[in-house]
């Protein structure tokens, strides 16, 4: 499928690259509410704690909006990206068509060949960038908000590592049982 992916690799490169800060910035917010909890919460009154108190919930909710913002353009490219890789496919299908023999016709139905060939090359290139941004955006994600807890706790985050190796590791053997069944 990187052949059909390959004419648009600049725009679906910048795409990935935006989904780093993407997952960076569910970090952000974790890490965040550290000092508001050590500086407005648990700190005697204060003309700091207050400016804290003030600025903290707005660094917040700005973070947020960048966040949205670099969402959005993520989406989009992985759309834009998706129906130019689908058009791209049609077009390639189309040019095979022509050429098929008419023996191919006779065998399979014009409803089957038309549903076919509108859908196929949009479920594959939907599925397939779809997922490789969920991985992405997810992994990197996971690995900025357990850097986040080894700043803040790093027994919490070993307790947590070690809670989620003890959750994966039966997840995988299932799936290799299901996998070979």
């Amino acid at each position: 499928f990187f052949h059909f992916i390959k004419p648009f690799l600049c725009r679906a490169i910048i795409n990935f690259s935006i989904l780093l800060p993407a997952g960076l910035l569910d970090a952000v917010t974790a890490f965040a509410i550290q000092p508001y909890m050590d500086k407005v919460i648990n700190a005697p009154a204060s003309p700091e704690r207050d400016l804290y108190a003030i600025l903290i919930p707005f660094a917040i909710i700005a973070f947020a909006i960048i966040q949205g913002v670099v969402k959005y353009l993520n989406v989009y490219l992985t759309n834009w990206t998706m129906k130019k890789v689908t058009n791209y496919v049609q077009k390639k299908a189309y040019a095979k068509l022509l050429t098929l023999n008419t023996r191919f016709y006779d065998v399979n139905s014009s409803g089957t060949i038309i549903a076919r060939f509108f859908t196929d090359p949009l479920i594959s290139a939907s599925t397939i960038l779809d997922q490789i941004k969920t991985i992405l955006t997810t992994g990197i994600g996971s690995i900025a908000l357990v850097c986040v807890l080894l700043y803040n706790s790093w027994k919490l985050a070993l307790v947590g590592v070690v809670v989620m190796s003890a959750a994966i590791i039966p997840a995988a053997m299932l799936r290799k049982r299901i996998l070979k069944t």
